[in-house]
């Protein structure tokens, strides 16, 4: 646990201030503003005696504070802080899980509001206590003191986790609640490093049911919801701190090396992916002048059930089809580690081949006017085209779930052979909520009702007068935007009694950038609820 020079750190919660001392003694607390504070009011000797020891290295050593109350502690509530450190929080006893979960969410609104904006709070607890996967003291989550949930609550995201190692603090003896000398286990004991949630919820200002036209590559237009629109417009391919961004270098730069390469611009297509199609659309005489062996380009292809799904592909065009079916066949080996997976790098080694969902193969000559090239050109006989699954490679070396891959902030940095790649927000949770509604009052004649009664669910849904699904879905997407996981609807069905028409729809939330908590999370879909009964004359069934 290192401080960078210049900056103002706050210990609670200290007891015999022997983890400051350890770190005085290393020298971590260099050029470092440090204050120390501990619960109890009477100190062991021991204590006070390694207070004294601070207090001549200039550390103000503070009594009698309660980490859930620094806000209107005197001296403290008037500094804003760089770190604010926790080492093993612990409200005494046995058996007392809820009140050490209140313990953290009280420290951490507390200790948020003395916090720098970009300041950093660090809890260290014992093995099997945060209840985070990477912890190897596997617990229920509802038996752990879920530290991730807890630091939502107070607008914070955890940041990074790493073991704590006791043997580099030699003069620390964690001697437990109010300073009793009695030691505790600390192997498999892990420090979280949270920070304030870097924004609001939403990213991009969007009226609800706002539309926007997208061109495809084969100049057909396509109306998306809004905040669709703004992701494929992010490019995903060319953030080099995304994961799609990185494996399109990476890919690159290994062909690149033995063979010539032009890159291409991106394509937007929809529904399925039809080489022949894209093949058709895509005109290689640019290319074919400049006589480059082979063209990357990624294509992003929007699918839709009843939300819209963006599913990216890198195209390979070929003249050489031989040759890249060998490059194909060749295994790209990266060390990765994900830190919301692993602490330690894992191997990771595949052929691209394994990838590649298609091959279309064209002549030249049905797609190329060959009079048009001098002689000296050589134009090949035929192209080839290759599919590589782009999000499938992603999933396989880095392990991110689908939401993951979209998700803001994410960092990638190499050393030597090793990748090591983190989300904004390590191991955000999910919230799944379901919202009924009565459709708008109509008429049905009795032939109606019987019809409607016997229609299969999606029969019923696209029931002529029934309530529009793309407005829904609309509606949903520009609300919820990148906290979205999923949308589907879970029933329909007609009651006979009051004449009307109800459904419901199952949703579920997560975040990998802002925090979200389940009373962000229950908030956004209630918010959702109001604004179908404002757009659509729906009746939420709350």
């Amino acid at each position: 646990m290192e401080f960078s020079a210049g900056s103002t750190v706050l210990f609670v919660g200290e007891g015999n201030f022997s983890f400051t001392e350890s770190l005085c003694q290393q020298a971590h607390l260099k050029d470092v503003e440090v204050v120390t504070s501990c619960f109890q009011k009477n100190l062991s000797d021991r204590a006070s005696a390694t207070a004294q020891l601070l207090k001549a290295k200039g550390i103000v050593v503070l009594v009698d504070v309660d980490a859930t109350k620094l806000e209107i502690t005197p001296y403290i509530c008037d500094r804003q802080f760089s770190s604010v450190v926790f080492n093993f929080p612990h409200v005494g006893g046995k058996m007392k899980i809820h009140l050490n979960r209140t313990l953290l969410l009280e420290f951490f609104k507390s200790a948020a509001q003395v916090l720098k904006e970009d300041g950093q709070i660090i809890v260290t607890l014992c093995g099997g206590q945060g209840g985070i996967p990477l912890d190897p003291l596997v617990r229920k989550w509802s038996d752990s003191w879920q530290i991730v949930y807890m630091a939502s609550r107070a607008d914070l995201v955890l940041r990074k986790v790493e073991k704590f190692e006791p043997f580099k603090y030699y003069k620390y003896s964690a001697t437990g609640y109010r300073s009793v000398e009695k030691s505790f286990h600390q192997e498999g004991a892990f420090i979280y490093i949270f920070e304030k949630s870097p924004r609001q919820r939403r990213v991009y200002e969007i009226k609800p049911l706002s539309t926007k036209d997208i061109v495809l590559y084969n100049n057909s237009v396509l109306t998306v919801p809004t905040f669709i629109a703004h992701q494929l417009d992010r490019h995903l391919h060319s953030e080099s701190t995304n994961v799609i961004g990185r494996l399109f270098y990476i890919i690159q730069r290994k062909f690149a090396t033995r063979q010539h390469i032009q890159f291409g611009s991106h394509m937007i297509g929809h529904k399925d992916l039809n080489l022949k199609d894209i093949l058709r659309h895509w005109n290689p005489d640019l290319y074919l002048k400049i006589d480059k062996r082979a063209i990357i380009f990624p294509i992003y292809i929007l699918k839709k059930n009843i939300q819209f799904r963006i599913d990216i592909y890198m195209i390979i065009v070929c003249f050489e089809k031989d040759k890249w079916k060998e490059n194909l066949n060749e295994s790209i080996e990266l060390f990765v580690i994900n830190t919301s997976k692993t602490l330690t790098a894992k191997q990771k080694k595949y052929h691209l081949e394994e990838f590649v969902l298609d091959v279309y193969e064209e002549p030249v000559k049905n797609i190329v006017r060959t009079d048009l090239y001098h002689s000296s050109i050589d134009v090949p006989d035929s192209l080839t085209v290759f599919a590589v699954d782009i999000m499938a490679v992603a999933q396989k070396y880095y392990e991110v779930d689908e939401d993951e891959i979209w998700s803001y902030g994410q960092t990638i940095s190499e050393n030597g052979d090793c990748v090591t790649y983190s989300p904004y927000s390590l191991f955000p949770l999910k919230y799944v909520y379901d919202l009924s509604f009565w459709h708008p009052f109509q008429e049905y004649s009795k032939e109606e009702i019987c019809s409607v009664e016997t229609q299969t669910l999606e029969q019923q849904v696209n029931i002529t007068n029934s309530v529009n699904i793309e407005a829904v879905f609309t509606i949903i997407t520009n609300i919820t935007q990148d906290v979205l996981v999923d949308f589907e609807m879970q029933s329909t069905y007609f009651h006979s009694k009051y004449k009307r028409r109800s459904s419901t729809l199952r949703l579920t939330y997560r975040s990998y950038y802002s925090s979200l908590s389940d009373i962000k999370a229950k908030k956004l879909h209630a918010e959702i609820g109001l604004k179908l009964e404002e757009e659509l004359g729906v009746e939420v069934r709350w």
